[in-house]
């Protein structure tokens, strides 16, 4: 299976992020105590669905990338922008 892989814009330049570093960083946040609080929100019913996740990019051009663990561990990524997310306390 090919990896994927994104194109960020930032002030600093131009990134390529990919699955495996998104999933390296989500997993560093989850180490250091911070809790998934970024669930994907389905507009016509007005719910959240899918697992929390972690926030790993949001930027105004690119959108966000959020990265969510399975019950079973695995990790995924998804993305989309700002309003495709809600935020938990």
């Amino acid at each position: 299976m090919i990896e994927r892989k994104w194109l960020i814009h930032t002030k600093e330049g131009n990134m390529v992020i990919t699955e495996k570093e998104a999933i390296e960083n989500a997993k560093n946040q989850e180490k250091e105590g911070i809790e998934p609080k970024y669930y994907y929100f389905n507009p016509k019913t007005k719910e959240k669905e899918l697992s929390p996740g972690f926030l790993i990019w949001s930027t105004y051009k690119d959108g966000c990338g959020i990265c969510h663990k399975r019950k079973d561990g695995t990790y995924y990524v998804t993305t989309g922008f700002q309003g495709n997310y809600c935020y938990s306390l």
